[in-house]
């Protein structure tokens, strides 16, 4: 890839007023902040410049005082992000049910699951809490000979975890065109052939109809797309929800109540909700 092709990002330094980070990523990641450096005092945070508007801006400014109080903002050029994010990766452990790695370490040993993911700079490795419950939660599930979406798949792990636990048709939907590139190489690296998948947004298969979908996003776009996939979902079928701030679950579950699904099931994790729910 040549220099002039890498996307530019933004550095935000946030200095903290304590040691409690989690508050702080989870409103940075609701903004569309997609990596983050953890120090002991200070906490770094990489948004594609591209994505950068004036209300972030704004929002950002109105939480100061709370869990940071200053911040300092760097442009950055032409770096290869990629290899910046796989220096930092780390293999994840779900129990013994699941194990995530990159093609650079060695092969997990003690879980039922192993899944190869190239760790490019975005949430979906498993170490972000919401994708981590996602995974927890699915243990549980029954996939066998099930058709699934993975609505928001990132780097398409939850896909090709589906995959691996019977689901016999898989849709990863993604709307960035960068995100479905990596899902290529991801199925490409899992040995992947029961998985569509298809860049586009949720309007691109409403009229496709699903045993289970998951839903890794965030408030805003679950709350849009609740109508759209109750009438995707079969009779009984199943959806995880996931990327919901804890000060919001009270709102989206009642929306998601309002929309016709029974909650079977709430998880949190830090500062993050995820929703397991029946139609």
């Amino acid at each position: 890839m040549n220099q002039e092709h890498y996307p530019v990002y933004l550095k935000f330094t946030f200095i903290l007023d304590s040691k409690n980070q989690d508050f702080l990523i989870a409103k940075l990641v609701s903004l569309g902040f997609e990596s983050f450096e953890e120090h002991e005092h200070e906490l770094d945070g990489y948004i594609r410049e591209a994505q950068w508007t004036d209300p972030m801006h704004n929002a950002i400014k109105e939480m100061k005082g709370r869990s940071f109080h200053s911040f300092r903002v760097q442009r950055l050029l032409h770096q290869n992000w990629n290899a910046q994010w796989e220096s930092n990766f780390k293999p994840i452990l779900i129990g013994s049910f699941c194990g995530v790695r990159a093609t650079f370490h060695d092969p997990l040993e003690g879980v039922e699951h192993e899944l190869t993911i190239d760790p490019k700079m975005a949430f979906g490795t498993g170490h972000h809490e919401t994708t981590w419950m996602m995974i927890s939660e699915m243990e549980y599930m029954d996939l066998e000979g099930k058709t699934v979406l993975d609505y928001g798949a990132g780097t398409g792990i939850l896909a090709i975890l589906a995959e691996k636990l019977g689901a016999t048709q898989v849709d990863a939907l993604e709307v960035d065109l960068q995100a479905v590139e990596n899902i290529l190489l991801n199925l490409d690296l899992n040995n992947s052939a029961a998985i569509t998948c298809l860049h586009g947004d949720i309007n691109d298969v409403k009229n496709t109809r699903y045993d289970i979908v998951l839903a890794n996003i965030n408030r805003s776009v679950i709350l849009e797309s609740l109508d759209t996939l109750y009438h995707m979902v079969v009779e009984g079928g199943q959806i995880l929800f996931s990327g919901i701030l804890a000060i919001d679950r009270e709102l989206v579950e009642e929306k998601i109540m309002q929309a016709g699904f029974q909650m079977n099931k709430i998880l949190q994790r830090g500062e993050w909700i995820c929703m397991h729910t029946e139609k």
